[in-house]
């Protein structure tokens, strides 16, 4: 599941950072072999085609709705799942779009009721100011396994230079890629 969060309002000046690495996360995993049917993509650019084919490959629009979609319902038969995040952040929070805000312990809850039918590990990457705050909230059921990478402490921004290309999750997937 690829987030690219906060939507392209007039007053986000990360809109471009954000976008750009989300459509890299993407590109790499389908380099990796994951397919567009693998890949739960959101975002509030819905018209996006990144494989050049004629169709979006955006699946849903940047809201908490369509995130809680992908995680409770869309995610149900994965044997594991990585979701990442990107965008701005704070305390506890997650900018979905210009008016609407993800809650830590929401994620939590949508994610311990994925692990009741997911047999391997959920992994989290978090490229967001504050991204750090997420990790105390996010403690996995019991006999799960969650993995939580965040790409700033809780009290602390990120970092999006170079339109996003100098960034945690861009160098995370560049590594994958």
């Amino acid at each position: 599941v690829i987030v690219a969060g906060s939507g392209p309002y007039a007053t986000n000046t990360l809109w471009d950072a954000t976008q750009m690495c989300a459509n890299y996360a993407y590109r790499a995993l389908t380099y990796q072999g994951y397919t567009r049917d693998t890949i739960y993509y959101i975002s509030a650019d819905t018209d996006l085609d990144l494989d050049n084919d004629g169709y979006p490959d955006v699946d849903a629009d940047a809201t908490n709705a369509s995130l809680e979609y992908a995680i409770k319902t869309w995610a149900t038969d994965a044997d594991n799942l990585l979701i990442y995040m990107v965008g701005h952040g704070g305390e506890g929070t997650f900018v979905t779009g210009e008016y609407e805000l993800l809650d830590a312990a929401d994620l939590d809850a949508w994610l311990d009721a994925a692990q009741q039918t997911i047999p391997d590990f959920v992994a989290l990457v978090y490229d967001g100011c504050h991204s750090g705050s997420f990790v105390p909230y996010l403690i996995p059921p019991a006999g799960k396994t969650r993995i939580v990478a965040a790409s700033a402490g809780p009290n602390e921004p990120a970092v999006f230079q170079a339109d996003g290309g100098l960034s945690f999750g861009y160098q995370f997937f560049s590594y994958l890629f």
